[in-house]
């Protein structure tokens, strides 16, 4: 799991601190996925919430997440 300050850090450059710690890759791909599904929350403010727009959200969370697409959990969808 990523911290504050790693992830205001991933945030604001693309780059996590350089430190002693080590970083699961599936966590960073959360936290970009976590960015980019809420930039379509924020495209998306004025559509109704509805099942499609749910999954597309989910889709946004999860596509990029390597270990979620291989173990075949249903991205952007139930």
């Amino acid at each position: 799991m990523l911290t504050e300050d790693q992830t205001a850090s991933l945030f604001d450059t693309g780059m996590l601190p350089v430190n002693d710690d080590y970083y699961q890759a599936k966590d960073v791909e959360e936290m970009n996925g976590h960015f980019l599904m809420f930039n379509k929350m924020i495209d998306t403010l004025e559509e109704p919430l509805s099942i499609d727009l749910i999954k597309t959200f989910h889709y946004e969370l999860k596509s990029g997440v390597f270990e979620d697409r291989a173990k075949g959990y249903a991205i952007g969808d139930f």
